[in-house]
Parts: C-alpha cells; structure tokens; sequence
C-alpha cells in the first residue's frame, strides 16, 4: 500500500519538484510505473536501499497549472498488486504546479528526516517494544530548513493513521502509549513547510507488549514446504526480481539492502540460488539482511558517527551498534588503517539496529574480520571476493 505521496493532493509544487512516494514494503522495481497528467517526459524512478520509497525524477519541467500523479503499477517482490493507499492519503494525487516568480511558489529544498528513535521517559533508554500505558519520547533528525514535522501512526496491515502531532517545530514528542492494543504499530514522520511535505520517513515496525497468555505448547514439527527445505541457509533471488535473499532455518526469506551487505556474508554471486517466482512466494518475508557483526564499521548518510556492528545475544541477524566516540579509540582498536573499514548506509535503516555501549579504549576486539571498502567494491565488481 502507498504510505504517502510527498508533496500530497491539493499541494503546491515547483516546475522543477521530484515526488516522493513511500510503500509499506519493498516493490518490485522492475514492475513499478509512475505517470502524470499531463504527460512528463523523461522520468525516471529512483529507489532507495529497502526497495519501499522511490523519487520520481524528471527531466522535463512540469507544465504550470494542475497536474495529476497516478501510481499505475506496483507489485511487492512476491508479486501482489498495489492494494491502495493508506486511509487519508489520496490517489492519484493531484497537484498545483506554480510558474517560478510566483508568490506561492515552492522552491524544492534539501530537507529530511533521520534517526527516527523512541526512548523511554522512566530509564532514558531507547525502546524497541511500545508496553501500553507508558511515557515515551519520540525523537528525530531534520535537515534542510522546513521545521514543521507531522507524526502519526498506524497499526496491524496500516489501514488507517492516528495523528500524534500536526505540526510540531520541535525534533522529539511526548506520548502516552495508549492502551486497548494489540499487534505493531508504524510511524510515520512528515515534513511540511505548512504548504507541501517536503521529506516522509517511516519507521520500523514497533511490537506492543501483551500480557503472556498460558497456551498449550505445540510439540508438533514446523510444516516446511518440501521444495524450501532444501534452501534453508542459502542464499535465494528469483528470475522476475533482482533482489536476494537469505533463507532462514523457519523458511522465512530475509532481503539483503544492497551487494555491498550481501559480501559481509557471502564470498561470491555464485553462492545464490536461482530459484522459481512460485517457490519465492512460498517464503514469509522476516526482516532484512544488515551488515554481518564483525566485517565492517558503519556510518549513516549525513551522520559523521561511525559505529561497530555486534552481534546480539550470539545472532548475527539481529545488530547492535556501538559508537566509536573518536579517532584514538579508533586508532587503538583498529589501527591506523581503521578508515578504511567503513562503509555507508542509508539512514532508511538505523531503527533496524539496536544501540548498544560506546566503545572504551581498553576493549580487546579482532580486526583480522574486517573487510576493507576495497575489498567490498573488488567484490561486487568482479562477483567474487577473490584471494
């Protein structure tokens, strides 16, 4: 389903504006069509890491006056149809384009909003699970210079949104975890100029805590369809879509982000198994593929911190960032090379790591795991890591 549409219905827009439309799960890019009324030449359509938000690009300036956006195709990567938009967001949208020189006319500014968080008020800690009845703090990044941030959230399959705050000037909000539910929620985080949204972001899925309920354990084996077994712990991609996949042992599939994370795991292409559309539809979709704990150090897009990747609990899938807070703990842990270490990452998927302690100069870590961006960038060119 369509999350938003960035600018929106009734909105203003330059000549020169690039919509933003955010999906609530990654689509197959190769499927997806954006058009506009009147027609716009030369567009293209400009993904980000995850698959699920994608920047409508285009060469040729909107015509002024009324302009409407339709998306015409958008299957998920199993290949299930759009099924809509979310409640409140209209589609197709339809805009307002303004001549330059107009007093309402908008001029396209670099805003964004990162490092979505929530922190509880008691310990001070960041959260994962949302418990009913308790104060939080959501907390945010913005660049550009549009302050107006509208938050919301929606729950179990986001088919309707609960506005938190609409607008607010500052970066964080207060609230009261409601109670009565059950499930996952889902923010989302606007920003507006009070004219047109300039910048969406969507955050992970947050699980409410329940009260345990006592039920008779199964005793039963887990099904596994007979043509899964055999991939379990492979890596997976299907002919009608470029994503790959790694196979969990509960035949739950797991999208990489990018070749770049695919090589902390893999040594080579040729490890991926080619298998059918209908045996990828077989597999839940469960979570996604970071970086493995231990082969790099990360840093986010328009965030000069760089962090180790550890494992949590011994699962090398679920990743706890840890602050390297500077270049002599660097130094010390790493060597004078540790630079060299450290890979990017769209700030889309810091809300998938848990954060951890910062790094303490005393800490004896192994290096000899850590693969250089040299290395990395060998790998994705040549299809294999090499010797």
């Amino acid at each position: 389903m369509i999350v938003s549409i960035s600018p929106g219905d009734g909105d203003n827009v330059s000549r020169s504006q690039n919509p933003v439309i955010v999906f609530t799960e990654p689509i197959d890019q190769g499927g997806a069509s954006v058009s506009f009324d009147p027609v716009v030449l030369e567009t293209s359509l400009v993904w980000n890491g995850f698959g699920n938000s994608v920047t409508v690009d285009h060469e040729e300036d909107f015509a002024v006056g009324p302009l409407t956006l339709t998306v015409d195709f958008a299957p998920d990567e199993a290949g299930n149809a759009l099924a809509g938009a979310l409640d409140g967001i209209a589609h197709p949208a339809t805009l307002t384009v303004r001549k330059a020189g107009s007093s309402n006319a908008i001029v396209s500014k670099p805003s964004a909003i990162l490092n979505f968080s929530i922190v509880s008020q008691s310990s001070g800690l960041e959260i994962l699970e949302l418990t009913p009845g308790s104060d939080v703090t959501l907390h945010w990044e913005t660049t550009g210079n549009i302050p107006n941030v509208n938050v919301s959230y929606a729950m179990n399959g986001m088919t309707s949104i609960t506005v938190i705050d609409m607008p607010t000037i500052n970066d964080y909000v207060n609230w009261t975890v409601p109670s009565g539910f059950a499930g996952n929620a889902v923010f989302s985080l606007t920003c507006t100029d009070l004219a047109i949204t300039c910048g969406t972001l969507v955050s992970r899925s947050y699980p409410f805590v329940t009260e345990p309920i006592e039920t008779e354990i199964s005793t039963e084996p887990l099904t596994i369809d007979p043509t899964v077994r055999p991939l379990l712990g492979r890596f997976v991609k299907a002919p009608s879509f470029p994503t790959v996949y790694y196979v969990t042992n509960e035949a739950a599939r797991r999208p990489f982000i990018d070749a770049q994370t695919y090589f902390t795991w893999a040594d080579s292409f040729d490890e991926i198994v080619v298998v059918g559309d209908a045996d990828l539809a077989l597999m839940s979709i469960d979570g996604i593929m970071l970086p493995n704990p231990g082969t790099v150090l990360v840093k986010f897009e328009s965030d000069v911190r760089v962090f180790a990747v550890e494992a949590e609990g011994g699962d090398a899938r679920s990743p706890v960032l840890r602050w390297i807070p500077d270049e002599t703990t660097a130094r010390a842990l790493y060597g004078d090379a540790w630079s060299d270490y450290v890979v990017d990452i769209s700030p889309t998927f810091y809300a998938r790591f848990r954060m951890g302690s910062a790094m303490a100069l005393s800490e004896v870590v192994d290096a000899s795991t850590l693969l250089s961006r040299e290395t990395v960038a060998r790998a994705i060119a040549s299809g294999n890591k090499g010797p």
